[in-house]
């Protein structure tokens, strides 16, 4: 019943707060830290109270996985490969960026598999 009283508040805060979500994604890069933000509750404000639960949270981490990996990074990669292939050389800025965009992507693969596990482990300690 709660998970559902707070499904709903969450509805109707996104209902209410459309535009202010989306400036918050522009300005944080990303849907899952403003997700992040507007369920913080900072300062008591209510803007910054969408009424998602932290489990919620994780579980729209595969969001972030899919977003950060998926839809940024690996198109990223590929053009500095063809961009470093036309050239027939690796630039220092190529490789720079290539470097980053593989560590990105690696951090963001780690993190999902290390919440995954200690999701799993809750699990097991409460049964």
């Amino acid at each position: 019943m709660l998970q559902i009283l707070s499904w709903q508040t969450a509805k109707g805060w996104f209902q209410h707060h459309t535009s202010t979500f989306t400036v918050l994604v522009v300005l944080t890069g990303g849907c899952h830290a403003a997700l992040s933000l507007v369920s913080s509750g900072i300062f008591g404000l209510v803007i910054m109270t969408s009424g998602l639960t932290e489990y919620e949270l994780k579980q729209m981490y595969k969001i972030k996985v899919f977003g950060t990996v998926i839809l940024e990074n690996a198109p990223q990669v590929m053009l500095q490969v063809l961009y470093a292939y036309h050239l027939q050389v690796i630039t220092q800025n190529t490789g720079l960026a290539l470097s980053a965009s593989i560590l990105s992507i690696t951090a963001a693969v780690l993190t999902y598999w290390i919440e995954k596990d200690a999701a799993d482990t809750k699990l097991f300690s409460i049964i």
